[in-house]
């Protein structure tokens, strides 16, 4: 037989198999946006209810209005996070489904770096299950991806640094290798300008750039400058302006008592789950240098690791500190199963590097089970998917009203509606005031002047103190209204006094309640 003919055939089959994979990959990728914007579209009919983002929508409006972040507005989180929902605020106003088209951009560009690195380091069935997996998980809101939050916003660089990072080192080497690193650098860095946490992802990549024998150390180094000078330039004039005491309190000392709190308060119990995150750590780097001559997995699994003990080390149940995992844990998982890693593990030693990344990934997921998901509680007297899109769905085919399905969301919802517009038809809606409530979208909604340190009022406690500084600070402020819920009136009664005494309350929506100042 010709040998040419040969040769040909197997390049006919080649390219034809490489055609069908590039089209596949395309439609793969077209599904997933799809399901990813349909399973997105009830986002923007949300109404303002999540407590966060009111803090920081209200935060980032105060620092529009000239105010000083650290300083004359307070917030625990890096200045990108404000400045981005300021920008949201600057754009759309406070409307909700104009805060959400950030959220759905920066799902859309992790999707995509999800895509990118699963076509590159996967095989076409992985690939598509994952890239699946993901549209799914970041499109729905178990996992509160559609709120602006910091982890909806960081998962955008963070991502693309580790698709990036992943996909270079699974190609052979080339001298411009560093600049790809450089770039990975930045962006982790800004993934920790919207949030702390993402130290953890910053730290996985550079353990994959030691631990990898295709990294180079000039890759090593440009990874550490981009992400070092990317830092200083929002990092050094925060420290400039508000000074070192502020900023490293805002960063640092609150997220440490945050952490803190929620750790249990058996000494015994506190340091088994320090003790569970070392052997998890140690775990994943051990596996990672047993196995560095394997592809993907290793490398997955350490950065999947390493955001499972990130979003578990608080031990609050809050669903969206998961968020950031879901990317390298889908590939990490794609990595290994259904093929079975341990039957590509030939050898004692990589056998052991397969158990010890397992054992790793099942400790850190015990650890962040605790996260939980939202909208998926065991009541079906609670709010769930079937009430989140099965009551959109009957808005859309209006047998149900759109009011009545956003007041389902939160017992606040509606009372806020009802409080700002008596507001604006009272000549109050640009009052000085003090909202003591967890839930700071009234001074959104009625364009309220804020005049607290930082908007919801849980964390005036953490600034000023828990002996009565906080309603001695409201009593000094002399706001012309203070709007108050039963809920944080329960759990902060000490403004009561000052109410009875120097307010009267002139309106009632539900729980919330408006006192006006008396006159002199």
């Amino acid at each position: 037989m010709n040998p040419n003919y040969i040769g040909n055939r197997m390049r006919r089959l080649l390219e034809g198999s490489a055609a069908r994979f590039r089209t596949t990959r395309t439609s793969t990728f077209a599904i997933a946006v799809l399901i990813y914007t349909l399973l997105r579209l009830p986002a923007f009919f949300e109404p303002h209810w999540y407590t966060d983002e009111a803090g920081y929508a209200t935060a980032a409006r105060e620092m529009l209005r000239g105010k000083l972040l650290y300083v004359e507005i307070w917030n625990n989180k890096p200045p990108l996070q404000l400045w981005t929902v300021a920008a949201g605020l600057r754009v759309f106003g406070s409307s909700e489904a104009g805060l959400h088209v950030i959220t759905f951009v920066s799902g859309l560009v992790a999707l995509t770096a999800m895509a990118y690195a699963a076509f590159s380091l996967l095989s076409e069935r992985r690939g598509t299950v994952a890239v699946l997996v993901v549209s799914v998980v970041l499109g729905t809101p178990i996992l509160d991806a559609e709120l602006l939050i910091p982890e909806s916003l960081l998962i955008a660089p963070v991502t693309f640094a580790g698709a990036l990072l992943l996909v270079g080192l699974n190609r052979p080497p080339r001298a411009t290798d560093w600049r790809r690193a450089a770039l990975v650098g930045a962006l982790a860095a800004l993934a920790v300008a919207y949030q702390q946490t993402a130290l953890a992802d910053a730290v996985a990549f550079f353990a994959i750039l030691l631990i990898h024998p295709r990294a180079t150390q000039a890759g090593r180094l440009a990874y550490l400058a981009a992400f070092a000078v990317t830092t200083a330039a929002w990092l050094v004039p925060s420290l400039m302006l508000a000074g070192p005491s502020n900023v490293v309190f805002a960063l640092a000392g609150f997220y440490v008592a945050y952490a803190a709190y929620g750790l249990p308060s058996d000494r015994l119990a506190a340091e088994a789950v320090a003790a569970s995150m070392l052997l998890a750590a140690l775990l994943a780097f051990g596996s990672a240098v047993a196995l560095r001559a394997r592809p993907l997995p290793w490398a997955a699994g350490l950065w999947s690791v390493a955001t499972l003990l990130a979003a578990g080390a608080p031990e609050h149940p809050y669903p969206h500190l998961l968020l950031p995992a879901i990317v390298p844990t889908t590939l990490a998982v794609a990595g290994w199963f259904p093929a079975g890693g341990f039957r590509l593990a030939a050898g004692a030693r990589l056998r052991l590097g397969v158990a010890a990344m397992a054992a790793a990934t099942l400790i850190s997921v015990g650890l962040a089970q605790g996260t939980g998901v939202d909208w998926i509680p065991p009541s079906s007297s609670q709010p769930n998917l079937v009430g989140y899109y099965g009551g959109f769905a009957a808005v859309a085919a209006r047998n149900r009203s759109l009011d009545d399905w956003r007041d389902s969301f939160d017992v606040r919802v509606a009372p806020d509606a009802q409080v700002a517009a008596w507001l604006d038809e009272s000549g109050l809606s640009k009052a000085r005031a003090v909202v003591w409530s967890s839930d700071a979208w009234l001074y959104l909604l009625a364009d309220l002047d804020e005049l607290m340190p930082t908007p919801p009022i849980y964390n005036n406690f953490v600034l000023l103190g828990s002996e009565g500084q906080v309603s001695a600070y409201v009593e000094d402020a002399r706001p012309e209204i203070i709007v108050t819920d039963d809920l944080d009136t329960a759990s902060f009664p000490e403004i009561l006094p000052l109410l009875l005494r120097d307010y009267t309350q002139v309106f009632s929506a539900g729980l919330e309640h408006v006192w006006v100042l008396n006159a002199a």
